[in-house]
């Protein structure tokens, strides 16, 4: 009875894996995605706080070139 089972109920467990191994490879996408964006947003957040910096820098450049004057 045990075995009859089990070959009943192999092709609900393998179609179960198969559905579970499809969710995961879904989500694997999912997260390299998110971390493609993450990066790329990382990327844009140092290029606008090098250019900040930069920005202060000739500010205060003009400043005390103004002063000077």
């Amino acid at each position: 009875a045990l075995v009859t089972r089990c070959i009943w109920e192999l092709p609900k467990k393998e179609q179960e894996l198969k559905f579970l191994q499809e969710q995961i490879d879904q989500e694997r996408k999912n997260l390299r995605y998110i971390e493609d964006r993450k990066r790329k947003l990382e990327q844009n957040l140092y290029m606008v706080q090098s250019r900040t910096a930069y920005f202060v820098q000739q500010v205060n450049m003009a400043i005390a070139d103004l002063e000077k004057t």
